[in-house]
């Protein structure tokens, strides 16, 4: 799996793990609950375990989620500092890396990405660009 890709799911999972509620999560991250969701089942599939327990009325944490939870926050908050550190340090990312707009963009339209064989950023007749919104344009020259 591709790590942004997989940092995209912390970032989701962080989300849904907070509020407990999978559409207030999507709804916070900008997506529709679907692909969410999906991304949910993907990660529990590459870690092997149960990470939200469906059972009751309510979602909630197994133990692997509550690890999950602990052990992500340091990680996002140290690649997010990474990252501002960097631009303030005059390299800017153009929009490519590792924020929540790309992730927002990835979920929403991962197929397209996919079929066109191309990741944020890619050369092939202009640069990608994207804006704050996560929308992609071509810029030539």
């Amino acid at each position: 799996m591709h790590r942004q890709s997989a940092l995209c799911e912390l970032r989701y999972f962080r989300a849904v793990a907070e509020d407990l509620n999978i559409t207030r999560a999507a709804e916070r991250l900008g997506l529709a609950q679907p692909p969410l969701s999906r991304a949910m089942r993907r990660l529990e599939h590459r870690l092997g375990v149960d990470l939200f327990d469906c059972s009751g009325q309510r979602l909630a944490l197994t133990a692997a989620g509550e690890t999950l939870l602990k052990e992500s926050g340091p990680v996002l908050d140290a690649l997010d500092s990474a990252v501002r550190r960097t631009q303030r340090a005059g390299q800017t990312t153009k929009g490519l890396g590792y924020g929540e707009a790309w992730c927002r963009n990835r979920a929403a339209a991962p197929d397209r990405h996919r079929a066109a064989g191309r990741l944020p950023g890619h050369r092939g007749g202009g640069e990608r660009v994207r804006g704050a919104g996560g929308h992609g344009a071509r810029r030539t020259g």
